[in-house]
């Protein structure tokens, strides 16, 4: 997480199960054994996500292990549809840094 550069996602990250078009809270799994959890802390609230084409917000999160409950804002970018098991999760605007 840095002010400039944006948020970073984890190495792999897919919804635990499937959610309707309207549900929040979204469930979300890391794929990568070792791969870091999603931040719980207040101050790295908002941040976007892109689920399956949707645009979500995502207001908080809480957990300590994989899956994680996602309290989120659907369809930011006006896409409304359910989202089946596995849909990869990822950051909206990933950080990018050059090597």
């Amino acid at each position: 997480d840095d002010t400039t550069r944006g948020h970073a996602g984890t190495d792999g990250s897919q919804l635990a199960v499937a959610a309707s078009s309207t549900a929040p809270p979204l469930l979300v799994a890391t794929t990568t054994a070792g791969s870091p959890l999603w931040p719980t802390s207040a101050g790295d609230f908002p941040f976007d996500l892109w689920v399956g084409g949707e645009q979500i917000t995502v207001t908080n999160i809480t957990g300590a292990s994989s899956p994680q409950p996602f309290t989120v804002v659907r369809s930011v970018n006006g896409v409304v549809k359910p989202q089946p098991a596995q849909t990869v999760v990822r950051m909206f605007q990933p950080a990018i840094i050059a090597l």
